[in-house]
């Protein structure tokens, strides 16, 4: 797949931004909140492994009625998504001077037709209680928040965290952990 871009640009007194620069940089996120009336249900992967910095993706001249027309690859890492991605499109217009104006343009790449959405019903910035039990809200939804039934296999992964202190560079300590993912309870919903 590619992002189909279309640059229009203009000073403010109307005339077209005739030959000027325009830059563009992609960067990625996972979207775990892509369905905007649906923004209480989590979607995808949280852990999703992508590149962290922005990738400069197009540096070129606008034409003479200062407009510019590219494709833009994506990067082969969304080959095969398995979850929302959010693509973020960090365009700017640079004036003769040097001096850049920037827009920016956000897209969420959604993977399948409908995917699991789950809502949990405890605080999720503070987590579960310790030894208690975590209940969720499960639906299955697509990108525009259109509802549909069907059965799904869901895992409930525990992230069990084993702390430790690192002594760093500049001499002082911190502490640090690394997480392992065990498989609490498969079950089929529907």
């Amino acid at each position: 797949d590619a992002l189909q871009l279309q640059v229009d640009a203009a000073y403010l007194h109307g005339a077209p931004a005739a030959g000027n620069r325009f830059t563009a940089r992609l960067s990625l996120a996972a979207d775990l909140h892509p369905v905007e009336a649906l923004k209480d249900f989590q979607f995808g992967d949280p852990t999703l492994a992508l590149p962290k910095d922005p990738k400069d993706v197009l540096d070129q001249a606008l034409d003479a009625q200062g407009k510019l027309a590219a494709t833009i690859d994506l990067p082969e890492e969304l080959a095969q998504p398995t979850a929302p991605v959010a693509l973020v499109l960090a365009g700017s217009v640079y004036e003769s001077g040097g001096r850049p104006v920037s827009r920016s343009l956000r897209r969420s790449l959604w993977p399948a037709p409908r995917l699991l959405g789950a809502r949990p019903l405890f605080d999720a910035k503070e987590g579960a209680p310790a030894n208690g039990n975590a209940g969720f809200e499960l639906l299955r939804s697509d990108a525009a928040g259109g509802l549909a039934a069907g059965e799904a296999e869901v895992r409930l992964v525990r992230e069990q965290r084993d702390y430790h202190w690192v002594r760093t560079a500049s001499g002082g300590w911190t502490f640090d952990y690394s997480a392992r993912h065990q498989v609490v309870e498969t079950r089929t919903v529907a």
